[in-house]
């Protein structure tokens, strides 16, 4: 509610009621365009720390899952490293045995000068080796010459 008096103030102004008046409606409008500006900075900023919030979380879950997923990984591989580790050492033992083996026994060359070798008998004439003629590729070969005809 507004009050409008004629009487002068004691300051002295000499503004009249009604000037006082439009100026403090001025200010009052100025001040609530003021007002309304800063409300709506204020919902954008909080809109703004909403999705902010969002997506932190949104990271912080998939950094969780990332983390869980590296950890399995990892346990499978150190799981598959000590199986092959074994299967390398059984590998090794087999190797060992077969050198022990292959040690004990008596090797091609002793087997083969020893009473049981077979005598393979060569005719006296040789190896007949037969080489083939070289093939003269620069002269016209007997099919190109029946076609030419």
């Amino acid at each position: 509610m507004t009050v409008i008096t004629s009487a002068r103030s004691t300051f002295g102004s000499s503004e009249s009621p009604h000037s006082r008046l439009l100026a403090a409606e001025e200010a009052l409008k100025a001040e609530q365009v003021r007002h309304t500006r800063t409300k709506r900075a204020l919902d954008d900023a909080l809109a703004a720390i909403k999705a902010l919030e969002t997506k932190y979380a949104h990271a912080e879950l998939a950094h969780t899952e990332a983390i869980a997923q590296e950890q399995s990984a990892r346990a499978q591989a150190e799981t598959t490293l000590k199986q092959r580790e074994v299967q390398l050492e059984e590998l090794a033992e087999r190797v060992r045995q077969l050198e022990a083996q292959a040690a004990s026994r008596p090797s091609e060359t002793e087997r083969a000068a020893g009473p049981t070798a077979r005598v393979t008998r060569r005719s006296k004439a040789g190896p007949t080796i037969v080489e083939a003629e070289p093939v003269k590729w620069w002269l016209p070969s007997s099919r190109s010459a029946k076609r030419g005809r």
